[in-house]
């Protein structure tokens, strides 16, 4: 479907979608000009506004009607992004000029490819043609106009834009806001409001007039005008945010419309992040991940699907949602594992195959499960030995005092403890869970000898299958498990990829570039918390005594504190994602957009949108996450910590969990921070592009 029918879509959605006018806005903003004679207008996001999230998105959404049109221009999003900027450098460098023209930017993009001027001139004039497409009015403002106009106000429109007057005029007349007296852009005077200097013009050109102006720039609507004695009134409701993250390739363009329809069409957003997230973001991914997995499932021949874990217990939920078993020809079941259940099933498997624990599963037992601070009493209390029983140990003579802080220097010896002196109290405990987790999985069809069988999961390094790979190859069964997933983490996957069966990504290729290994820890901890199951995590197996039935073992929810947490989030957000998906297999539309648009490169862009280049609300609500550090989910830290780093070996620990999230909290608090500290967390970023990274550090 093309993309000229996606923005008509979206603009007519909007056109039947207008919200109510506020009257008690209009009635203070008349009441504030009784005292002016002009009423002065910002143009864009005040009285007007594109249907594009960022101003910028419209580059990408012009490289798609390229590509349409057979006209291949080589990263020309990016491109016209830095002709622009390198245009207004030349400009100052050489007259000191504050504005540049429509003419220019082009004239040094097309500079950028020379054997293709007529494709480049075919861009300039589908630019020009979606600006006149994507503009909308703000129905608000012509309305207070008309009253301002009423009571006697004189209406001029000030704008810094590239464009010339002609064009604004003709544009201003396409969507009836030809309602002014005076017209100012800045490319016609080449001083722009940000300066002052336009406001000059604007003052000299209205003597003995005093004015009251409306914008959405806090520098040049509010502050540089109230130096010169204009009144300002800042407009906040169509204020947008410059993002960055996808790097401006077509595949953004859907996830913009929706989002900017969202933010303009629905009431109180901010007090509905979470569904509002879901209908989009939420939808996005799942719908997208969902049509692959079927494609995937069928080219597979697959008999038999396994949802694993809490991550992907919205991901079953949309799959029989979108009829997947009926469109693939499977069966499918939810699957209750988790690193907790698992871990001691296989080192009862180790026991039994060469008499003691494995290097796997000791790092399991001791770095996986213990944490910076704690003690031993803690450490031991977490992995299920009574102090009672280490006394009958050799343990305070090999370590000390159970309250004494754990040091990292013991790991080895603490490893060899476990292998001689805890095994006798923990073999059997071993035993126990691997017996119930066998006659789970056995219940469950995992131990099907015949059936061609595939895991689904987030990923990121396809740990559970290779666990029940190497359970299923304990009990003598050859046949490999599949695994798909959204994502592999190129330092541990490609080296378990043959071993434990195939395995293929959706979203993050594990042969990925090399700095998309910096990329994908943005994206791990916040989809891992949003696809979070309606329940603790699964700690183990047992047998219900009426139904005869095994069933998972949660870790307990003290006071509810998780599912109270869950309900008021991520359930809100995986509700906002099944209402898009209903519509959308209803053959609706939402927020004007059509569900065929929707595809793995789309959902890619738009989670390189919201994880790398977050929004404010976004940092501020997806920075609350707080993500479970250790396998038991018992010890929990947000994405994004308040504090500042103090010390260079702060830096790594603060940005581990979102390291785009945490850059852009900084560089919004950059002047509290020490500014050797803040280029020395810069460099964690060098291998990023450069138009992400000139994002993050500034």
């Amino acid at each position: 479907m093309s993309y000229k029918q996606l923005l008509l879509q979206a603009k007519e959605f909007y056109q039947s979608s207008i919200p109510e006018i506020d009257l008690s806005y209009i009635n203070k903003i008349c009441k504030q000009a009784e005292s002016v004679s002009i009423v002065s207008f910002d143009i864009f996001d005040t009285i007007c506004t594109r249907l594009f999230e960022c101003p910028i998105d419209l580059f990408a959404y012009v490289a798609k009607i390229l590509e349409e049109n057979d006209h291949n221009l080589k990263q020309f999003g990016i491109n016209r992004f830095y002709a622009e900027e390198r245009a207004r450098e030349i400009a100052w460098q050489s007259e000191q000029r504050e504005d540049i023209t429509y003419d220019e930017i082009y004239g040094h993009l097309s500079s950028l490819y020379p054997q293709q001027k007529d494709i480049v001139e075919f861009a300039k004039n589908t630019e020009l043609q979606v600006e006149l497409n994507s503009i909308v009015a703000n129905i608000e403002q012509i309305y207070l106009i008309e009253k301002l106009k009423q009571l006697g106000k004189k209406i001029i429109f000030v704008s810094d834009i590239y464009f010339s007057k002609s064009f604004m005029e003709k544009m201003l007349a396409n969507i009836d806001l030809n309602i002014y007296d005076k017209l100012y852009v800045s490319s016609e005077f080449m001083k722009a409001k940000y300066t002052g200097h336009l406001w000059n013009i604007v003052l000299k050109d209205n003597p003995e007039e005093t004015i009251l102006h409306i914008g959405d720039n806090l520098k040049s609507d509010i502050l540089m005008p109230r130096k010169q004695d204009i009144k300002t009134i800042h407009y906040t409701k169509l204020l947008g945010e410059r993002r960055v993250g996808a790097e401006l390739v077509p595949g953004l363009v859907p996830f913009s419309l929706m989002t900017k329809l969202q933010k303009i069409t629905k009431k109180n957003l901010a007090t509905e992040f979470w569904f509002g997230l879901g209908e989009t973001l939420g939808a996005i991914i799942l719908k997208s991940f969902v049509d692959w997995l079927c494609a995937q499932v069928i080219k597979d021949k697959i008999d038999h699907i396994y949802f694993f874990a809490r991550d992907a217990q919205i991901i079953h939920k949309v799959w029989n949602l979108l009829d997947g078993d009926d469109r693939c020809g499977t069966t499918s079941s939810y699957f209750y594992i988790a690193r907790s259940s698992i871990r001691f099933p296989s080192c009862h498997i180790d026991l039994e195959k060469n008499g003691k624990l494995s290097e796997a599963s000791l790092y399991t037992l001791v770095e996986e499960t213990i944490l910076p601070g704690d003690n031993w009493q803690t450490y031991f209390k977490r992995l299920g030995i009574s102090e009672e029983y280490l006394k009958k140990t050799n343990f305070n003579k090999k370590f000390g005092s159970l309250k004494d802080d754990f040091d990292y220097k013991y790991v080895a010896e603490l490893k060899e403890f476990i292998q001689e002196e805890l095994l006798v109290l923990l073999a059997p405990i071993f035993a126990n869970d691997y017996q119930n987790a066998y006659e789970y999985y056995n219940q469950e069809g995992m131990l099907d000898t015949e059936k061609r069988l595939a895991v689904v999961d987030l990923g990121w390094g396809g740990t559970n299958q290779l666990i029940l790979t190497e359970f299923r190859e304990f009990l003598g069964i050859k046949k490999k498990l599949r695994g798909y997933y959204y994502g592999l983490l190129n330092h541990n996957a490609p080296g378990r990829l043959y071993h434990i069966g195939p395995m293929k990504t959706a979203f993050f290729n594990m042969f990925s570039q090399s700095y998309d290994q910096t990329f994908m820890q943005n994206f791990m901890y916040i989809l891992e918390n949003l696809h979070s199951g309606n329940h603790e995590t699964t700690i183990g197996y047992r047998k219900n005594p009426i139904s005869q039935q095994y069933e998972p073992v949660f870790r307990k929810d003290n006071y509810h504190q998780y599912i109270n947490h869950f309900d008021e989030t991520y359930k809100l957000y995986q509700d906002g994602a099944l209402a898009t998906l209903q519509k959308w297999k209803n053959n609706e539309l939402v927020y004007g957009i059509d569900g065929q648009y929707i595809d793995i490169f789309v959902a890619i862009s738009a989670l390189y949108q919201v994880c790398i280049s977050p929004t404010c609300n976004e940092r501020k609500f997806l920075g609350k996450i707080e993500h479970a550090i250790i396998y038991d989910h018992s010890v929990c830290i947000p994405l994004i910590k308040k504090e500042l780093p103090k010390k260079k070996e702060d830096i790594v620990s603060l940005l581990h969990l979102w390291p785009c999230g945490v850059m852009s909290y900084w560089q919004k608090k950059k002047e509290k921070m020490d500014p050797a500290l803040y280029l020395e967390a810069a460099r964690n970023f060098e291998k990023l592009p450069l138009l992400i990274k000139n994002y993050l550090i500034g």
